[in-house]
């Protein structure tokens, strides 16, 4: 799946219409993020420890090395989006598009660290998500679905069928080749 399809797919979200942003979620939602940027600062910190110093202990955890960076990478990064959301919603000032969609990119290097980790791409994660979705929401969203019990077993064979799927049809095609 190329991204302006994902892009279009993503749109669907919001073709239902509800958006019941009310005072008490603003104010629950303003709290939420507050503490949400105090766990975000720790976290920071240790990315920062593990990744960004000269020396290496003997002491190693066996954790891989990708994911660790990509986890804590995307999570980090998701605190800077926070923050110019959070700067929005306390002072009222516009969103910084530039910010946000700069922060993005960042979020998508990291998550790239995931996808290699795993043998994947974006292509094989995008359209397999787009075949879990459908799979909860065969005919479109409904607030009862996604409030719902899930099946969440039904969902993950879905996605890793499209994932095999999409892996396949890049690596037959040459495209999503690690060079």
């Amino acid at each position: 799946m190329d991204n302006k399809t994902y892009l279009k797919e993503s749109a669907k979200t919001d073709a239902h219409g509800n958006y019941n942003f009310s005072e008490a979620t603003r104010t629950r939602l303003i709290n939420a993020l507050r503490r949400y940027l105090t766990s975000m600062a720790e976290l920071d910190a240790i990315k920062r420890d593990i990744f960004y110093v000269k020396n290496t202990p003997k002491d190693q955890v066996d954790t891989p090395r990708g994911y660790t960076h990509g986890i804590l990478g995307v999570v980090t990064e998701s605190q800077e989006l926070a923050e110019v959301f959070l700067d929005h919603l306390e002072n009222g000032t516009p969103l910084d598009e530039v910010n946000l969609r700069e922060e993005s990119g960042d979020v998508l290097w990291y998550i790239a660290c995931i996808l290699r980790e795993a043998g994947t791409d974006f292509g094989a994660s995008m359209n397999g998500n787009i075949a879990k979705l459908k799979e909860r929401f065969p005919d479109k969203f409904n607030e009862k679905k996604a409030r719902g019990p899930r099946n969440k077993k039904k969902e993950m064979d879905a996605m890793q069928k499209a994932e095999r799927s999409e892996n396949s049809s890049s690596q037959a095609s040459g495209r999503g080749e690690i060079e």
